[in-house]
């Protein structure tokens, strides 16, 4: 149980409310969030009392946390990815989950399967759209990879084959005639 803090205000809600968004939203940390007050609204407040009201902000912060964890499990289809963050000068990794309803951002200190059992535990998505990571996969009925991850492995093959822009150019066409159509309007 983490002890209580003192319930006495040195600054009113609004401060407050700014000091939440600015850490979390903006990923401004201690030491620059004190500087940018003291700089910007001429405020002279210590790191303890920003960590006093960030304190007081988190059983708020982690009851819309569940909530959108809820709605992020509740989801039919769900894409997600992961990527790097650095944590106390080592590697992390942010995880974004994203459902019809919400998005979930999670630093968690690894980019393995445990993350996404985390979130979904024994729900289980009709359609998962990630990476070609293994983590990500598995955990629906179907899965989709992410159009720009499959974008990018295309970019490459383009690069180093030169020669698929003339196939491409005629199985675009074969599909065309086979739809009777010469055109890529909807309007027929």
């Amino acid at each position: 149980m983490q002890p209580r803090l003192n319930s006495w205000r040195g600054f009113g809600r609004s401060i407050e409310a700014m000091v939440v968004y600015l850490h979390y939203a903006q990923a401004i940390g201690l030491e620059r969030l004190r500087a940018v007050l003291g700089e910007i609204f001429g405020l002279s407040i210590s790191e303890g009392a920003l960590s006093n009201i960030l304190a007081r902000a988190q059983p708020s912060l982690e009851a819309e946390a569940a909530r959108i964890t809820n709605a992020i499990r509740a989801s039919r289809v769900v894409c997600s990815d992961e990527t790097g963050a650095r944590v106390a000068g080592r590697t992390w990794w942010e995880w974004v989950f994203v459902g019809g309803t919400g998005v979930l951002h999670l630093i968690r200190p690894t980019r393995g399967k445990a993350v996404p059992q985390e979130v979904f535990g024994e729900a289980r998505p009709d359609v998962w759209v990630s990476d070609a990571f293994g983590a990500q996969r598995g955990d629906a009925e179907r899965w989709q990879m992410c159009l720009a991850h499959l974008l990018g492995k295309d970019r490459s093959r383009i690069r180093t084959n030169p020669g698929v822009f003339p196939r491409l150019r005629s199985f675009t066409f074969n599909i065309l005639k086979a739809n009777q159509t010469d055109t890529l309007s909807q309007d027929r």
